[in-house]
């Protein structure tokens, strides 16, 4: 963009120099696989869907909402008809790294799934409470919500309602810890003082602030968290491609730091909390003994951290796929483009 070299850059760098008035043009040059490739782009406003939705299989609906914006509660009510249309049994309702953003936006979507009760109290420092209520219907199908370290906010508010009442359970980490409302003071020297007034609590009256929700199902995992939570609303076969640690599950593309290795004798393995959860196995480790316990039905098998058909890489223990296809037939893979496709029947 001007002749400048973005070469080291941030993202917020780049972005600040591609920004500009709506209508004119920016000429960008990239190389890619070792070719450079140029390309005049229009600027123009843009409005990004906070609403992502697809069907997993076996009547499962997903549904990820990435902020609670102004029309997000409409857009949720949409896409959940449409899933509704095609037949969704039970919806996997995925929080993950949203932020937060409108409280009366968290009681409008929450309304979509209760008859009536709170989304929250709001309780000041006298503690008096003031109830933010919800009011609308209850779906005829059960859900699951996933949840993880940079759910806050207003993402923590309606999952902790819908886990109070019981209309779902949580899956995945314990979530961030942000439940106050905060008031900006200008003082005479040209600072802020930013003050806590007010702190929200869930329906139980569990405290959020610094202490978060704990999931009904701690999974640590992006991609197993996904695989559980389909699992638990009915769902069976699952596939999955791994390339490059982004792992990709019916379009919802997850990063998973080492999902996947092939070795230099042409051995693959995969991530032993991924491939564990895909094989339907549930995966402990005995720091005592240094052993991994896999156990799917009554069946429990063992594996010492030493194993040959381990491997680690960046800290994460991988499995070698062939082995754990023995213990688990229902498991399959294929290769295509360096690009691994990993199947089980559950």
């Amino acid at each position: 963009t001007g002749g400048k070299s973005l070469k080291g850059k941030s993202t917020a760098e780049i972005q600040q120099l591609l920004l500009g008035e709506e209508g004119t043009k920016v000429s960008l040059t990239v190389t890619r696989g070792g070719k450079k490739l140029s390309f005049i782009i229009v600027r123009k406003q843009i409005q990004l869907s906070a609403v992502k939705t697809t069907m997993l299989g076996d009547g499962v609906g997903y549904l990820a909402l990435s902020g609670f914006t102004s029309d997000a509660a409409a857009e949720v009510k949409k896409q959940l008809a449409e899933l509704e249309k095609k037949g969704m049994k039970s919806l996997v309702f995925d929080l993950r790294d949203n932020g937060g953003g409108y409280v009366d936006t968290a009681q409008q979507i929450a309304g979509l799934f209760l008859e009536s009760g709170v989304l929250a109290y709001i309780r000041d420092r006298d503690n008096n409470d003031e109830a933010l209520s919800v009011s609308g219907s209850r779906k005829p199908y059960p859900l699951v919500v996933l949840v993880n370290g940079n759910s806050a906010s207003a993402s923590e508010l309606l999952a902790g309602a819908l886990q109070d009442y019981g209309v779902a359970d949580l899956v995945g980490t314990q979530t961030y810890g942000k439940g106050v409302m905060q008031s900006i003071v200008t003082l005479r020297s040209g600072g802020v003082l930013k003050l806590t007034i007010r702190q929200y609590l869930t329906p139980s009256e569990q405290k959020v602030d610094k202490v978060g929700l704990t999931p009904n199902l701690v999974v640590q995992d992006p991609v197993s968290q996904l695989v559980e939570a389909y699992r638990m609303m009915g769902g069976h076969k699952v596939t999955v491609t791994a390339k490059n640690d982004i792992v990709t599950m019916e379009g919802i593309r997850m990063a998973e730091p080492s999902a996947s290795l092939l070795d230099s004798k042409g051995k693959w393995y995969v991530n032993i909390r991924m491939g564990a959860s895909i094989a339907g196995a549930k995966l402990e480790y005995d720091a005592d003994k240094h052993v991994f316990k896999l156990t799917k039905g009554k069946k429990t098998r063992t594996l010492p951290s030493n194993d040959s058909h381990l491997t680690v890489k960046d800290g994460r223990t991988l499995i070698e796929l062939d082995y754990l296809k023995k213990w688990y037939p229902g498991l399959s893979y294929s290769v295509k483009d360096n690009t691994l496709q990993l199947s089980s029947a559950g």
